[in-house]
């Protein structure tokens, strides 16, 4: 059945870890997805003070003045964190190509450094040549290599 209304799922049986409830909550995901594109998340865990916390400082951001705002700019056009002003991002603007701009602001938070982005450069300093090894690497850093590739 063809979804007509934004449904709200709740991810709790997800979240407990079972096979079926992970099943369960992917395949209503899944729906939500291809039949109208947007749902809702309860069951998330996430505390009630904290959303309105985030709530309360968002509102805030966004009603500072304009030059404010742009202190907090994406620290590089192609990096996904930071303010975005409204026209300030296309779909097409990586392509070069032209587009509408998007006609909305954000702010979007992320990790400056992803975990695994953490990992790859420890194996890396430890898998680091020294001039006895002449080009060869030892066991121990190859397998440290297939953990985390």
């Amino acid at each position: 059945m063809t979804l007509l209304h934004v449904p709200v799922i709740d991810i709790t049986p997800y979240r407990e870890g079972t096979p079926e409830g992970k099943a369960a909550v992917a395949e209503q995901i899944g729906q939500a997805c291809r039949d109208i594109g947007f749902l809702v998340v309860s069951g998330h865990g996430i505390p009630e003070d904290l959303i309105g916390k985030t709530y309360d400082v968002s509102k805030e951001f966004f009603e500072l003045p304009h030059s404010e705002k742009m202190k907090a700019d994406r620290p590089a056009p192609d990096q996904v964190r930071g303010y975005s002003a409204v026209g300030g991002e296309g779909l097409s603007y990586s392509l070069d190509e032209p587009t509408r701009p998007i006609l909305r602001s954000r702010f979007r938070l992320a990790r400056s450094t992803s975990p695994r982005a953490i990992r790859i450069s420890r194996a890396k300093k430890r898998a680091r040549i020294s001039p006895r090894m002449s080009g060869r690497r030892s066991r121990r850093t190859e397998a440290g290599m297939d953990r985390i590739f």
